[in-house]
């Protein structure tokens, strides 16, 4: 006798459902999920926009930075600038290095990097985290050098690529697709390997310049005159320091704006503050920034323009133009720096 025909029951179809569902799920992902689990260098996915100052220029050059960019520091960055100072131009320069690319940092997978914990927290501190050293000519003829340190780091950054966006998947998809060998995780340069990721890059630096959110970075500066030019404890006298906290709100592609607030306490002036309010106006490769900030000393408001220019993938100059108040009666004067940056970036 013929077995009757059964109906298969609804439970087994439906886990049958779920098996298919989860089957293609990890096909799909297939790259993405394994590229969380192996370590990568996350220096591979520096972006070459939104170059912050440096904190030994901003304690050093004459005037000042009174609106300082949230965004995040490059790995490596060396500043030539041309400052006025009375009636003559005071060269200058600065070096900014990430110790934890120094010491060959950067190797995490993504699953730890991009985790909320305490542990993932500190790390994309540590990783976004530079010392400052940075030098500056005689203020005056036979007057001191200058010589500053600082530090500055990134406390809360939304505009990170590499954990706010598929930017580490991405790539890795076109050099899977172009049957390129998947590079190691102390590669850091990923731009020669015969895959063209250079569009995929771009669209990295479209979706982070305009990406909401507001970014967070605190960092402090000492600056110190220098006689003679030696470096010793008799030959430096210390002149000012500087701590400040500024955060950056992007509300789309085209304005951010930043508000920055600086404890600065002088060798010839009590301990004060400054703080500003600058609109920054996005333009491809350029950044114009407009600000009014506000002296505690003075009690006098005063404006603040500056304008950067990439002009080479990972070359940048810039110009900035301000009013402060004078040390010796009070009065204000008038600043204007350029200069360019060359910074670390791997994107092409």
């Amino acid at each position: 006798m013929k077995p009757r025909y059964q109906p298969p029951r609804p439970d087994s179809v439906l886990r049958k459902l779920v098996r298919a569902s989860i089957l293609l799920l990890s096909v799909a992902l297939g790259t993405p999920c394994a590229l969380q689990a192996e370590p990568i260098n996350l220096y591979r996915y520096v972006l070459g926009v939104d170059v912050p100052e440096s904190p030994g220029v901003m304690v050093l050059a004459p005037g000042g930075s009174p609106v300082v960019h949230g965004s995040a520091p490059k790995p490596t960055t060396l500043t030539i600038f041309l400052a006025s100072e009375s009636d003559r131009l005071v060269p200058g320069l600065a070096i900014d290095v990430a110790p934890y690319f120094f010491v060959g940092g950067g190797i995490r997978d993504l699953k730890s990097y991009r985790s909320n914990s305490v542990a993932g927290r500190l790390t994309r501190v540590l990783t976004k985290t530079t010392l400052s050293i940075a030098a500056r000519g005689a203020q005056e003829t036979g007057g001191p050098q200058g010589l500053a340190f600082g530090i500055r780091a990134t406390l809360h950054d939304p505009h990170d690529p590499v954990l706010n966006s598929a930017l580490p998947e991405s790539v890795a998809a076109v050099l899977a697709r172009s049957g390129t060998p998947s590079p190691t995780a102390e590669v850091e340069d990923i731009t020669d390997f015969g895959a063209n990721v250079a569009p995929v890059f771009a669209a990295g630096r479209r979706a982070m310049r305009a990406r909401r959110g507001m970014q967070i970075s605190a960092g402090f500066g000492q600056a110190y005159e220098m006689r003679g030019g030696s470096v010793s404890s008799d030959s430096l006298d210390a002149d000012l320091r500087i701590l400040w906290l500024t955060s950056q709100i992007t509300f789309n592609a085209r304005f951010d704006v930043i508000v920055t607030g600086q404890i600065r306490d002088s060798s010839d002036e009590d301990t004060h503050m400054w703080l500003a309010l600058g609109l920054l106006r996005k333009v491809n490769a350029t950044d114009i920034q407009l600000a009014l900030y506000y002296d505690t000393d003075s009690r006098r408001i005063y404006p603040f323009l500056q304008t950067d220019i990439r002009i080479l993938p990972h070359f940048q100059v810039f110009g900035t133009c301000t009013v402060f108040q004078g040390s010796d009666d009070g009065s204000s004067v008038f600043s204007a720096r350029t200069g360019f940056r060359w910074f670390l970036a791997h994107d092409p």
